[in-house]
């Protein structure tokens, strides 16, 4: 053999990383009946789009923030940040 060991996986990160996609799958079914009830309530495309994206912003600076937590985290994002956005 070659020495390589195999990396045991903890059980509830497994679980959660179920629930994650369970959320996710659900969250993103939803998405066109969310649509289709904007629709009808007299939304165009511009204004929903708007909505969807000032909505997820939030959601994106929570994630910005959890990410930036430790300070080798934040030095890459200073890094290579602007770099992902353009």
């Amino acid at each position: 053999m070659n020495g390589a060991t195999i990396a045991t996986q903890n059980p509830t990160d497994y679980r959660t990383g179920i629930i994650y996609a369970l959320i996710g799958t659900l969250l993103f079914s939803i998405k066109p009946v969310l649509i289709k009830l904007a629709y009808a309530a007299g939304g165009d495309a511009t204004a929903i789009m708007s909505l969807r994206a000032a909505s997820s912003l939030p959601l994106y600076i929570a994630i910005l923030f959890w990410l930036c937590r430790q300070t080798e985290q934040r030095s890459k994002a200073l890094k290579y940040g602007w770099q992902a956005a353009w």
